[in-house]
């Protein structure tokens, strides 16, 4: 019922249904006082109008109505029927009163109608910013619990009271055990204390906020890297309240970082690799120019002093030549010229060392050339270390170069000799050896092992997987190319076998040389019994072309004792203009000559001229009859330095040989 009644009551208060009511009632309350009998005073009920005028909370509305009712109520009495008169006295209420009090009324119901717009009015302001404030809140929650890093909010001893959604996918924890917990019971405990201080300080006001990179402890006990910032929120009386703290996981900026302080420091070592790797190539570039103009100067002395021995030897055996056997002057001719062939045999090795030598496989008696060269190995050690020999019954021969053999050998040496500072023990030996089955480095076969053990310091598996590169050497600047393992390897291999390594710190080196067997038979040497005299088998003329002017007279002297007729020419040029206003039998020329053409160049320029005229070309290098070899393989050879009996066989071969083709 009460319900009803408000309802009412509501609807009754409304502006317009007041407004509507207002003006019924005024209408009504006219019509009755215009008829009604004068005993009611109608006047009085005007008052209800002007009061639902006052709900309609329109005061142009409300003023209307009041002069409106204050008109009626006068008119009512002029027009109206009139009281008795003993009732004026007593119950007519004056009407100039009623319009008086009418107009009070309407005063009062404006002044309520003031008051209660300010009233709503400020109810309209409360409940809007009670929304604006409802809806700030609202935002501030969403942007707590949505924002994109962790949020906590701790009172001063570091106990979590609100944390946010990500907060909680960080650590992996849910917001209850979170609430449960302090920033001291998440953080890892190395940092525990470093977080403390800079809390305290923060709070006593050192300063403002600060940042901390650290690493927290998630749920699952795995650490990972957060940056947080923390600042502390304070009263209006200055106290802190509590702290509030920002955090970002950082662990993947972490893992970049530490995957680029990686990449760096790879980068780095890979630079610092390539620099130390260029310093190198650039030193042994360096020893190698430098053991390469060595070997050129060691070549070109040693090419110098064939001439020179060539000259000797020829002149020597000459001399010895025309001695009769019991002359005691010819003794002392021979020993002369066998001073001269070891002087040859020197300028062989020189060669050889320069590089500058052809192998010349040779059937060996390995023994023989290991007796020799260990007796030159004793005079490159100390007395500190004891070099021995051990050879095996009956070894097998080998065909190699010796000249290359005994200097691989004594590279062994000299290694092992480095690896003992402080002394030891070298030995060398030699084994027969079938391998039954293919290897790597070896086929099936025969083989000669020769071997070079020594009990120095041993290398590191590094050291021995380069052993045997170029240039690579773990001795002191200076003292060593790093060729010397290099060498033994290409000299086995190019003699058909191989050469195998062992060594381990602290235990020595051992050094293994396989040597493929040979059955034949060593060629004698035929310098034991000199040959006859080649003489002239019919009238020939030879031109003679050579820069040295000792070597060309002894050519020249020794064919002309022989029976030929000898043109000569110092230069190319010079044997050109022989060559196209004479005839030759067969041309004697050195390679390597001064004057812009070599002895080939001149081959070439005598064969357009003559095709079928022999050609001889003389030389000490090596190089050169390699070169002439590979470009004229129907030239043929002599190397300095030569006897008069052997230049003379060897013409006499090739115009007997052009003879009868």
């Amino acid at each position: 019922m009460l319900s009803r009644l408000r309802q009412a009551i509501e609807i009754v208060s409304r502006p317009r249904v007041a407004a509507v009511l207002a003006a019924a009632m005024t209408i009504f309350f006219a019509a009755a006082d215009f008829t009604a009998p004068g005993e009611i005073n109608v006047a009085i009920f005007y008052a209800l109008s002007v009061a639902a005028a006052g709900w309609s909370r329109s005061r142009r509305l409300l003023w209307l109505m009041t002069g409106i009712c204050c008109v009626l109520s006068i008119a009512g009495l002029a027009l109206g029927p009139q009281p008795r008169a003993e009732l004026v006295s007593y119950l007519y209420i004056n009407r100039t009163f009623v319009a008086f009090g009418l107009v009070i009324m309407a005063a009062i119901m404006e002044q309520r109608m003031h008051m209660l717009g300010r009233l709503e009015a400020a109810r309209d302001l409360e409940a809007r910013q009670n929304a604006l404030l409802s809806d700030s809140e609202a935002q501030v929650r969403a942007t707590f619990d949505q924002a994109a890093v962790g949020i906590a909010l701790s009172d001063l001893t570091g106990r979590f009271f609100q944390v946010n959604e990500r907060l909680c996918a960080i650590t992996g924890y849910s917001r209850d055990e979170l609430l449960a917990r302090r920033y001291q019971d998440i953080t890892y405990p190395d940092d525990v204390e470093r977080n403390r201080q800079l809390n305290e300080r923060l709070i006593a006001g050192e300063f403002p906020h600060f940042r901390l990179e650290k690493r927290y402890l998630r749920r699952d006990g795995s650490t990972y890297w957060i940056n947080v910032t923390s600042a502390v929120v304070r009263r209006a009386s200055g106290e802190p309240d509590y702290v509030i703290a920002v955090i970002e996981d950082i662990s993947e900026r972490k893992r970049v970082e530490a995957e680029l302080h990686r990449v760096n420091a790879e980068l780095e070592r890979r630079v610092e690799l390539e620099v130390a790797r260029r310093l190198e190539a650039e030193q042994s570039l360096h020893q190698a120019q430098k053991m390469e103009a060595i070997g050129q100067l060691t070549g070109g002395v040693a090419h110098d002093f064939n001439n020179i021995l060539t000259t000797v030897i020829g002149n020597l055996d000459r001399i010895a030549g025309r001695m009769a056997p019991e002359d005691p002057s010819r003794r002392l001719a021979e020993a002369a010229l066998r001073g001269a062939e070891n002087g040859a045999r020197l300028t062989e090795q020189l060669l050889s060392f320069a590089r500058r030598q052809r192998l010349q496989p040779e059937v060996l008696d390995i023994d023989h050339v290991l007796g020799s060269a260990i007796a030159l190995a004793r005079r490159t050690v100390s007395e500190t270390i004891e070099l021995s020999l051990e050879l095996g019954a009956d070894l097998w021969r080998c065909c190699v170069d010796p000249a290359q053999l005994q200097s691989a050998v004594l590279n062994l040496v000299i290694n092992a000799r480095d690896a003992m500072r402080d002394g030891g023990r070298i030995t060398i030996a030699a084994r027969n050896e079938t391998v039954a089955g293919n290897t790597s480095d070896l086929v099936a076969g025969d083989y000669v092992r020769l071997s070079v053990a020594d009990t120095g310091s041993g290398m590191t598996p590094e050291v021995l997987a380069r052993v045997f590169e170029p240039f690579f050497t773990t001795k002191q600047v200076g003292e060593g190319s790093g060729l010397g393992l290099s060498m033994v390897y290409g000299f086995a291999r190019q003699s058909g076998g191989a050469v195998r390594i062992e060594s381990a710190p602290g235990r020595g080196t051992v050094v293994q040389l396989y040597l493929p067997r040979t059955t034949m038979l060593p060629a004698r040497n035929e310098r034991t019994s000199p040959p006859p005299m080649p003489r002239a088998e019919r009238p020939a003329t030879v031109l003679i072309v050579e820069d040295e002017e000792d070597v060309r007279q002894l050519a020249a002297e020794s064919l002309e004792e022989f029976g030929y007729r000898v043109l000569l020419a110092e230069n190319a040029p010079a044997a050109v203009s022989v060559l196209e206003r004479d005839t030759v039998d067969l041309l004697l020329s050195d390679i390597v000559m001064p004057g812009g053409m070599s002895g080939l160049e001149l081959a070439d320029r005598a064969r357009r001229l003559h095709c079928a005229l022999p050609v001889l070309l003389t030389t000490g290098y090596a190089e050169a009859i390699d070169h002439a070899v590979a470009r004229r393989p129907s030239i043929e050879l002599l190397r300095k330095p030569f006897r008069p009996r052997e230049l003379g066989a060897k013409v006499q071969q090739m115009l007997s040989a052009a003879a009868g083709q």
